[in-house]
């Protein structure tokens, strides 16, 4: 119940913000928090994918 409230008042806010309807308010929240969702599990690859690789070659760097 406490998301739901805080999804509510979220939504709420960006009506405001955004002189708009509640389903666009909602659609833009679901859109931005795909987004930022998509960002940190990218971040989370790289450095995983850095962490791997260090002291290593790159494999692709092949024109040496």
């Amino acid at each position: 119940m406490r998301v739901r409230a805080t999804v509510n008042r979220a939504v709420g806010i960006l009506q405001v913000q955004r002189v708009c309807g509640r389903e666009e308010a909602r659609d833009h929240l679901r859109d931005s928090l795909e987004q930022a969702v998509c960002s940190v599990k990218a971040a989370r690859m790289i450095t995983i994918v850095n962490a791997t690789a260090e002291s290593r070659a790159d494999p692709d760097v092949r024109w040496d």
